[in-house]
C-alpha cells in the first residue's frame, strides 16, 4: 500500500512540476502563458467543469458525431478543433484556438433559451472568441453547407486554410 501511493505520489509530482503553489490554500493553473492563481473553490469549479466537458463528449449527439468526424484531425483546411472545452465558465461544442473560433450545435431545446444563448455568446466574444451557431438539423441535413460557413468565416478573421 505504501509502495503504490510513492509511486502515484512521484507520478503525480512529474506531471504537476516541482513548482509550488504561493499560497497553502491556492492552486496554480496554466492558462496560455500566463500563470493564473485560482482559489480552491474556483479549481474545484473548474475541476467540474472538466468531468462535464468529459461527460459530454462520451454522450454527444448525432449532429456533434458528425460534425466531429468533418473537423477531427485537421480535416477543415488544417485547423486543429477540439470538443467540447471549457472556456471560462461555459463548455462550447468545438473549438479552434488559431482564429479563436467556437461553434456551437443547438438543438430544440435551445428554442426557449434564446436569451441565455445570447448572453453566453457575448461573453465568449468578449473573450476574443467567434462565435458560430448551428441548428442540429442544419448540420444533418446540409454539412457540406455548414463547413463552407466555418471556412467563410475563418478567412473573414485572417485565418489560413490549407486546400
Amino acid at each position: 500500500m505504501v509502495a503504490l501511493f510513492l509511486r502515484d505520489h512521484r507520478a503525480r509530482r512529474m506531471r504537476v512540476g516541482t513548482q509550488r503553489p504561493p499560497h497553502p490554500f491556492a492552486t496554480t493553473s496554466f492558462l496560455g502563458t500566463l500563470y493564473a492563481t485560482m482559489n480552491i473553490d474556483e479549481a474545484a469549479d473548474r475541476r467540474i467543469m472538466i468531468l462535464r466537458a468529459r461527460s459530454l463528449r462520451r454522450n454527444a449527439t448525432e449532429a456533434e458525431k458528425l460534425m466531429w468526424a468533418a473537423l477531427r484531425n485537421r480535416r477543415l483546411g488544417g485547423l486543429r478543433f477540439r470538443r467540447q472545452v471549457v472556456i471560462g465558465r461555459y463548455v462550447v461544442d468545438f473549438c479552434c484556438a488559431r482564429p479563436r473560433l467556437v461553434i456551437e450545435l443547438d438543438g430544440s431545446q435551445h428554442e426557449e433559451r434564446k436569451s441565455y444563448d445570447d448572453a453566453r455568446s457575448r461573453d465568449l466574444e468578449d473573450e476574443g472568441y467567434a462565435v458560430l451557431r448551428f441548428w442540429n438539423s442544419e448540420v444533418l441535413g446540409n454539412l457540406r453547407g455548414v463547413l463552407d460557413a466555418i471556412g467563410d468565416e475563418v478567412r473573414q478573421r485572417g485565418g489560413l486554410l490549407r486546400e
